[in-house]
């Protein structure tokens, strides 16, 4: 029997439960673009542009929960009794914030946006979220609770200018001559430096490349003594499952432990004494910051690292204190803070947004004066941001959302080095701090994190990773446990993708020692064979024609991206672009259109091309695009914007309307995606990183949850068989990284 609508015969529905007053009309929601600024309890909200703040505290506001806000904000006491008080049905508010589809996400939902907004104006007590009469909710604003006042931020933790300037500074207004030439010799050398770096005079380059931590396990976080003629690592041994530090001569030699005992010790930093050594101790329980000598002497505790904050430390020149990325609570944003080494007393340095995943991945430059670090939106959705000290704003470096895995300042403290996967496997980049795109320092056909460049500016020692992966089979009634489709103890295959008669997969591996396109038969026993030869250092995203006999993919090579075809019959592959900038594309169902991702002013657009000829070509989005699919009707595009969450559906007009059809999808998983008819499937991550797949019926919006996939790799791809009843993806089965030592000169 059909369920009843909410508003068919006057009657409605709360979630399931039957309620005998009828709706009524149902108003539309407010519109933040007319809604004025305005006050609650201590809080002010700007829906305008989506944030709440209170004194020095910002809080972004997705559109669902600016809506609910919104709405809450006519239905206000200023009493906390509510007895006689009827406020905003929660019925009523989930359709005036979701919409009539897809009822039976609206409880989810709404309690997700609310739990948030209570977590939030917990903070003080000036507002709070009270049910009412009538399974309704009402705003009560008072005074905020005694005790739980915002604390004073501790003092700018940057190191202020060295001491000498400081003097000529200082003086009396007669040494003013003696000022300005002094001021005059600075900017001329300064000058000079930055026009040697605008004219693009390089401040070293890889010249040689030697391994050197090559044994089973995982050996990460390499970070140079203050000579260089040390490196300090965390090594989890192959038979082990917990890391601990070791030390190592960069000359090579033997390794000696610094660490042992109970827990995993990462991240080290070595400070700029070279005294001590800081860390993170992560246990089943608890996560700390230690310090150690190098020696493995006189270990204490200074600070912690809970609730999913630990990563990347760094030092203050004189030794006095450590930064990190901290948080008190899994629901607020990881922001930077100083831990004094003696008093352990904490000092905030950044402040981001609520709702934000924050920041991480300190690094400070050798002065003390400049600090970067990696701020996120979400996971995945990550750049680089510089804070100068004397500044309370932060310096935006990378506008292109990838996430970032560890970054260190050269010698000379006038770039930085980070591992970006901008140009497809996780590579290093360098940034020159004026305004211009990153330059690619040094890509291989593996990916290459945790830079660290030792003091002289002549060492780079960083992470080289190595992965296995196999496709796999995988039932959606999971029932059956998945099935490998190969299995080459060496290779890393990923992205596969069913033709359309149902006879073969086309996929990505790099069986041959770098990746190329291979082909593998639906009948069991097919060998799978290689058919490009295309020397690129990085392909993804294969699509099939409609006839079945041509492919399109993008490859890269020395970061830049094109766009390429190989066509089945006469094994010919083609590049289409030329312009460094084109990514993800598929081909119409009808054979006429080529739709792909291309890069223009730092954003990616959508953009459709006439195929195969060329010559017709035009945007589809001016508002962000990435990795369209071709819904089952035609001539409508699904796609993810790389700068936040969401899946999105949109027709191929550029004045057409955008509707998002789900919210909680993350950019890590671009093409962990597949149209199936009107069926999506797509994967979802909790705040615990579990991955699970999602089924959503794109015409009526209707979503369900499926089996979890826990060895699901990030960039797997998903496809689906022509029974419709597996699933095919990537999951890893082994993985684990070296350590090497260029030389730059």
């Amino acid at each position: 029997m059909k369920r009843p609508g909410y508003l068919e015969l006057g009657r409605r529905k709360v979630f399931g439960k039957p309620v005998n007053k009828p709706l009524g009309p149902i108003e539309p929601p407010p519109d933040p673009q007319q809604s004025l600024p305005f006050s609650l309890g201590s809080w002010h909200v700007d829906p305008m542009n989506a944030y709440m703040q209170r004194d020095d505290r910002t809080v972004a506001l997705d559109r669902p929960t600016l809506l609910i806000l919104l709405i809450l904000a006519e239905h206000q006491l200023d009493t906390l009794t509510t007895d006689t008080v009827e406020g905003i049905n929660r019925d009523v508010l989930a359709l005036r914030v979701f919409g009539g589809n897809a009822p039976a996400m609206h409880a989810n939902k709404l309690r997700r946006s609310l739990s948030f907004l209570r977590r939030i104006f917990s903070e003080d007590g000036s507002v709070r979220i009270l049910n009412a009469i009538g399974d309704s909710y009402v705003l009560a604003i008072g005074a905020p609770v005694a005790g739980r006042e915002i604390p004073i931020p501790a003092e700018q933790p940057l190191r202020p200018e060295p001491q000498g300037i400081n003097a000529w500074l200082a003086r009396t207004k007669r040494h003013g001559l003696a000022i300005s030439a002094a001021s005059l010799i600075v900017f001329i050398i300064a000058g000079g430096v930055y026009w040697l770096i605008g004219r693009g005079i390089p401040l070293g380059t890889v010249t040689q490349i030697t391994a050197f931590a090559s044994e089973p396990g995982d050996k990460r976080s390499p970070s140079f003594s203050p000579d260089g003629k040390r490196v300090v690592y965390s090594w989890r041994q192959a038979s082990s499952a917990e890391a601990h530090l070791v030390i190592r001569p960069t000359a090579g030699g033997s390794w000696r432990p610094v660490t042992l005992g109970m827990g995993s010790d990462e991240y080290p930093a070595w400070s700029p004494s070279g005294r001590w050594i800081a860390f993170d101790r992560t246990t089943s329980t608890d996560c700390s910051v230690f310090v150690i000598t190098p020696d493995g002497t006189d270990e204490h505790r200074v600070g912690d690292c809970n609730f999913g904050a630990a990563g990347p430390l760094t030092w203050a020149p004189d030794d006095s204190s450590v930064t990190l990325s901290h948080r008190t609570d899994s629901s607020l944003s990881r922001q930077l803070v100083s831990v004094k080494a003696d008093t352990h007393e904490l000092g905030g340095i950044t402040n981001p947004m609520i709702g934000m995943q924050g920041d991480e991945q300190p690094v400070l430059s050798a002065s003390g004066t400049r600090l970067a670090f990696v701020r996120s939106r979400a996971l995945g959705i990550s750049d680089l941001y510089l804070l100068q000290h004397g500044t309370q704003s932060v310096a935006r470096l990378t506008h292109d959302s990838w996430p970032l895995a560890g970054s260190t300042w050269d010698g000379a403290g006038y770039s930085l080095v980070f591992s970006s996967p901008r140009g497809g496997h996780d590579s290093l980049w360098r940034s020159r701090l004026d305004g211009h795109q990153p330059e690619l320092l040094l890509g291989t056909r593996v990916d290459l994190r945790a830079p660290s460049i030792a003091p002289n500016g002549r060492q780079l020692v960083y992470e080289e990773w190595s992965r296995v992966g196999q496709l796999v089979i995988t039932p959606l009634d999971s029932t059956t446990p998945p099935t490998a489709l190969t299995n080459d103890s060496m290779e890393l295959a990923r992205e596969a993708q069913l033709s359309p008669d149902g006879s073969q997969y086309v996929y990505v591996s790099n069986r041959s020692g770098h990746d190329e396109l291979w082909s593998l038969s639906t009948l069991k026993g097919g060998a799978a064979q290689m058919l490009t030869n295309a020397d690129l250092d990085y392909i993804e995203y294969p699509h099939w024609s409609a006839n079945g006999n041509t492919v399109v993919f993008s490859g890269s090579k020395a970061g830049r991206f094109d766009l390429w075809s190989f066509q089945l019959s006469d094994k010919k592959l083609t590049r289409l672009t030329h312009d460094g900038n084109s990514r993800t594309p598929v081909l119409s169902r009808d054979g006429h259109w080529l739709y792909f991702s291309k890069l223009q002013d730092r954003d990616w657009q959508l953009w459709q091309q006439s195929w195969p000829d060329g010559k017709q070509s035009k945007a589809i989005t001016t508002d962000g695009g990435f990795a369209p699919l071709e819904a089952a009707s035609g001539a409508t595009l699904i796609y993810v914007r790389l700068d936040r969450r969401g899946i999105w559906q949109k027709a191929t007009e550029l004045s057409s309307d955008t509707s998002l059809l789900a919210d909680d999808f993350l950019p890590l998983d671009w093409r962990n995606r597949s149209v199936d008819g009107n069926t999506l499937y797509f994967v979802s991550r909790n705040d615990a990183g579990m991955v699970r797949l999602n089924r959503l019926i794109i015409d009526s919006g209707e979503r369900s949850q499926l089996d979890e996939l826990p060895s699901l790799y990030d960039g797997s791809g998903l496809t689906i068989s022509d029974d419709h009843k597996n699933i095919i993806s990537t999951f890893l089965t082994s993985e684990h990284s070296d350590l090497k030592i260029a030389v730059l000169e």
